[in-house]
């Protein structure tokens, strides 16, 4: 996997523990971190999500941010899980999330993003049942 340019700013979400803490790393709101070493996927470097819901994939209590990311690697494939590692990254906005990890608008059930989701998992607007990604037909 390559490297994005180092002056282009990858959005995504992250997900800390209730003391902006993550692995054993403090984090504070705005301030800009770069990690030392080599990046590997699942093991070094900053990790975040493309979608806001992606990161309760990983973690399961905790506060939710917006971020941005530079000299990422990024991956691929489907799913609001997707994570992508970063040289440096800063939080820039708490997410409020509701008892259920749902982000977005009216959603029921548990870890959709969107609007006006019914069911578990669902990625867009206007879903029902469960894991469906993209724009509802």
């Amino acid at each position: 996997m390559e490297l994005t340019p180092k002056d282009k700013i990858i959005t995504g979400y992250k997900a800390t523990d209730v003391n902006m803490c993550c692995r054993g790393f403090q984090f504070e709101l705005g301030k800009w971190y770069e990690h030392e070493g080599e990046l590997s996927m699942c093991e070094s470097g900053f990790h975040f999500c493309s979608q806001p819901s992606g990161p309760w994939a990983y973690y399961d209590a905790g506060r939710l941010f917006k971020v941005e990311a530079q000299e990422v690697m990024l991956s691929g494939g489907p799913g609001a899980d997707v994570k992508h590692v970063a040289k440096r990254i800063r939080l820039i906005k708490e997410i409020e999330i509701d008892r259920n990890w749902n982000t977005g608008h009216r959603n029921t059930g548990h870890g959709n993003t969107g609007d006006r989701n019914t069911g578990h998992g669902n990625q867009g607007d206007y879903h029902s049942g469960c894991l469906n990604f993209g724009a509802a037909k």
